[in-house]
Formats: C-alpha cells, sequence, structure tokens
C-alpha cells in the first residue's frame, strides 16, 4: 500500500506501467474525471478457461461507465492474448488487455505456474483448439492506482474461486479521492 505497483513484464517484450522512475504520470490520460479521482483498476484474470473470471468479466463490462466517469481505466492482466477476453466483452469499448510474461521470474507474484487445468491443455491440444499458450494462469487479484501508479487498495483473495465482484471493486473506487 502505498507504494509504485511494481513493473508487469509482457509477453512480447515492453512493461507496465510504462513510466517505472516516477517522473511523471503512468501514461497520457486524455481529460480529468468529473471527480477528479482518476486512477487505474487493474483486474488479474486466472483465464479464459476459468468461468469465475468469465463472470467476473461480465460484471466489471457492466460497471465501465461508471469508471470512465470517474476516470478510472480499467486494465486486465492475463497470460493469455487479449483475443482470448475482447470475445467474451459484450461492448464495443475494449478494455485494455495486456499479456504477461508467464516465464519472467519479475512477474512471479502475479503467475501461478500450473493454474491451467491438465485437462484443458491436453484436449486443447488434441482438438487443436485455441488455448493457453503454456501452463501458467494469473493469480486473481484486484488493484486500484491512483493516477501516479501508487497502490492505493488491493484485494488478494484466498483462491481462485472467489476473484471478488464489479460491484465490490466499484466500491473501492471511492479510496482514490481519500
Amino acid at each position: 500500500m502505498n507504494q509504485k505497483f511494481p513493473p508487469l513484464l509482457l509477453a512480447g517484450g515492453g512493461s507496465w506501467p510504462l513510466d517505472t522512475t516516477g517522473a511523471a504520470p503512468v501514461e497520457e490520460r486524455e481529460g480529468e474525471s468529473a471527480t477528479g479521482e482518476g486512477g487505474y483498476l487493474l483486474v488479474a484474470m486466472r483465464g479464459s478457461f476459468c468461468a469465475d473470471s468469465r463472470a467476473q468479466l461480465l460484471q466489471l463490462a457492466s460497471l465501465q461507465t461508471r469508471l470512465d466517469r470517474l476516470g478510472v481505466q480499467l486494465v486486465l492482466v492475463s497470460t493469455e492474448a487479449p483475443e482470448h477476453w475482447h470475445h467474451w466483452w459484450p461492448g464495443k469499448d475494449k478494455p485494455k488487455v495486456l499479456q504477461l510474461d508467464a516465464h519472467n521470474a519479475k512477474n512471479e507474484a502475479f503467475i501461478a505456474p500450473a493454474g491451467v487445468p491438465l485437462w484443458l491443455r491436453l484436449t486443447g491440444r488434441l482438438l487443436g483448439m485455441r488455448g493457453p499458450a503454456s501452463a501458467a494462469a494469473c493469480r486473481p487479484s484486484a488493484w486500484l492506482l491512483d493516477d501516479e501508479g501508487y497502490i492505493v487498495w488491493r484485494h488478494l483473495p484466498a483462491n481462485y474461486r472467489m476473484p471478488g465482484s464489479g460491484d465490490f471493486f466499484l466500491g473501492q473506487v471511492s479510496r482514490l479521492g481519500d
């Protein structure tokens, strides 16, 4: 809490947040929010194969308008490519989806190395289905960051079956104004 969010190393190179020096805001933001809060709601999703993660995604989609009004950018994190998530999103304006480098040790705190069920890895390959490229999945969590990338609040569930609801996360956004 009250520390800079650590840089996440992305598949294909690069990192997020873009600025890790603390010299400037995390990302350029267009305009100001009506409340002046602003910030990021970063949600680590286990995987598109996970029913709880897909349900959480739909809850977050229903909050998108309110988050936009508050100047809070939704950022999803996964070990899967963005298109694995975008086809589940019900609206036109797709959220930012970051694909973590599942093999980089600096992402270790966010990755469950054997988080993808074995049945999915085996059946997906046998059937030629598009699926996770590795056995790694994200550990579900949520992070509320101010517009400079400092951690204001975090949710670290006890297990992947309780990733937290969209309404619960929205209730925490008021912390940005504190």
